[in-house]
This record gives C-alpha cells, sequence and structure tokens, in this order.
C-alpha cells in the first residue's frame, strides 16, 4: 500500500495492516526522530498549592497528579503517620477480625473471620482448649471412641485426676524413694493397699508413697501383685 512519509513527504510501499496499526507513517527511523523531536508533547509546568493531610505542610503537585489521588502528603513519614492514625485497627478497610467468646472461660477474644466458624470451637489460648477436651473430649464424645475398648482402669490411670495424684505424692515425698533413698530418676507413686482391690482408695495421699522403679518392682502388689495376693489368702 503506497503512504506518504509525515516528516519529508516521500511516497513509499507500506504493507496494508501496519497502516491500521498507526496514524502517522515514516518512512525511516530518522524521519521518526526528526518529527518526535518538534512534536513531543511538553510536560505540565503548573503546578497547585495543596496542604499535607497529615502536618498541613504547603506542597505542589502537576493538576494531573493532584486529579489522581485523594490524599496529599509532603513526605513518606507524614504518609505512614497518617494511615497509622487513620487506618489502624477496627477503622481499616481491610479489618477483618470479629469478637466472640471463648467456649470455656466465655472471655471475650478476637479472632480472625476466616476462623470463625457456625461449627467451630473459639478458645484463647492452649489452656483453655486443653481443660476444654479434657472435660468434652471423653467417652462417647471423644473423636477416636471405638466402642469402650479400654478397661476402667487405664481410664482411670490415664486421667487427669490421676496425674495431679501422682505429682502431689512425689512434692510430699520431695521426688526421693522412700525404700533406698534414690533422688529423682523414674519415679513411682506406689499404692501401700492395692489399687484393684482397695478402689476407694486410688486417689487417697496417705495411701501412697514415692518408690523409684527398682524398688516398686520389688513390692508384691506391682503388675501381677493382685494373684499373688490372692494366693497367699
Amino acid at each position: 500500500m503506497e503512504v506518504f512519509c509525515v516528516n519529508c513527504g516521500i511516497k513509499f510501499i507500506k504493507p496494508k495492516a501496519w497502516t491500521k496499526k498507526v496514524k502517522n507513517n515514516f518512512c525511516s527511523k530518522r524521519c521518526f526522530g526528526e518529527w518526535w523531536k518538534i512534536n513531543k508533547p511538553k510536560k505540565e509546568t503548573t503546578k497547585l498549592k495543596l496542604n499535607c493531610d497529615n502536618c498541613g505542610k504547603d506542597i505542589y503537585k502537576y493538576i494531573a497528579w493532584a486529579k489522581r489521588v485523594k490524599h496529599n502528603f509532603c513526605s513518606k513519614e507524614c504518609c505512614n503517620a497518617w494511615k497509622i492514625g487513620k487506618y489502624a485497627g477496627v477503622d481499616s478497610p481491610k479489618y477483618r477480625r470479629k469478637t466472640v467468646l471463648c467456649d470455656y472461660c466465655r472471655k471475650s477474644i478476637i479472632k480472625k473471620s476466616y476462623l470463625v466458624k457456625d461449627n467451630k470451637k473459639c478458645f484463647c489460648n492452649n489452656v483453655c482448649y486443653g481443660n476444654w477436651l479434657t472435660e468434652n473430649n471423653i467417652g462417647i464424645n471423644a473423636s477416636n471412641w471405638r466402642g469402650g475398648i479400654n478397661s476402667i482402669n487405664d481410664n482411670i490411670r490415664k486421667s487427669k485426676k490421676y496425674k495431679e495424684y501422682r505429682i502431689k505424692i512425689f512434692e510430699r515425698d520431695n521426688y526421693t524413694c522412700q525404700k533406698c533413698g534414690k533422688h529423682g530418676g523414674p519415679l513411682h507413686a506406689h499404692h501401700i493397699k492395692s489399687f484393684s482391690l482397695y478402689p476407694n482408695l486410688r486417689f487417697d495421699i496417705k495411701n501412697g508413697v514415692t518408690l523409684c522403679e527398682y524398688c516398686h518392682k520389688q513390692t508384691d502388689t506391682y503388675l501381677k501383685g493382685k494373684d499373688k495376693i490372692n494366693k497367699e489368702a
């Protein structure tokens, strides 16, 4: 397709598809450079007098730039200080938190909105979560419930009450074996009267004594001690 150079007026051939993409045609890069020097758009020189939205200092900005933004600042420090005062916490447009109650202690807590669901429990810390599991996630309500295959004695020994009982025995005896005098190491809370034969005395501190692992194995009631007692009777 025959076209004319906008700069020098020379007639030259150019593909038809190229002529549709551009408004002006040039025969060479040199012609384009000469034309651009004359017709290059001038930069905007007029500025507006504005005030910094944070400190109130006078600033000058181009009209086009002033129209693009809602707020004007003299520096990045002023911009950051203004954002902290206006867009912090609940006032922020990106604030995505909700106030809920802890399902154990009923204390008011703030959680991220995506963590708050209708069927999901919320807790203020791991202590409340653990206490809630201890009280509610047991027996039939437990997620790993298998129909009660554990014995009653196993459930008692794994309970929180029994763990607290053992700690009280150890603290009373200063974590020292009352038979050989060994301090520390693997310690057992031994029941003076059998755990299985005297269920009423299972959590009685007077019925407990601290023994090391070796001394505990030497007692008549250790593990199969019940059979020994029955044979002696």
